[in-house]
């Protein structure tokens, strides 16, 4: 998850989420990134549903989905937990805002996905993301356009990530 003083988090929870991202475009694009990389953090290093109530903004049909599916998975315990060496397989790559106001933005995220080593493997897409400036913090928006990244065909489509 980016951190910065002046950006954000301004808190980490007991889950290990952040909270108390900065009202401005940068701050949603540190929201935005932690955001996604909070939803795929393994099970045994955060808490699916912590995530989901202070990460996505409750609005929407599959808000009450996402919630009561990640309950259940947490009451069975039948999530995978990490596996002890395993490494990500997804890296940012870099970003792009698309609009901006104080209520709303809407980004895109670049993502390396894969093994950059095996062509076979490795793809790099850009994300759509809106994130919506909801009780004094920025949230992510589920919408049906994030599961449809796209293809990025040229660096050129987004601004680069520096670690």
């Amino acid at each position: 998850m980016p951190m910065s003083d002046t950006v954000g988090p301004g808190l980490v929870d007991e889950h290990g989420v952040g909270d108390c991202f900065a009202h401005s475009p940068t701050g949603a694009l540190f929201a935005a990134v932690g955001s996604l990389a909070a939803l795929n953090l393994p099970v045994d290093q955060v808490d699916p549903v912590a995530v989901i109530h202070h990460r996505v903004a409750p609005v929407g049909d599959i808000y009450p989905a996402m919630v009561s599916q990640a309950a259940a998975a947490t009451a069975t315990d039948s999530r995978m937990p990490s596996e002890p060496g395993a490494t990500t397989k997804v890296a940012v790559l870099g970003f792009t805002v698309t609009d901006y106001t104080a209520e709303r933005a809407v980004l895109g995220i670049a993502l390396g996905v894969g093994d950059p080593a095996r062509a076979t493997s490795y793809r790099q897409v850009l994300m759509p993301l809106v994130m919506a400036w909801y009780d004094g913090d920025w949230k992510l928006v589920y919408t049906d356009a994030m599961a449809r990244p796209q293809p990025v065909t040229s660096a050129d489509q987004y601004i680069g990530w520096a670690p």
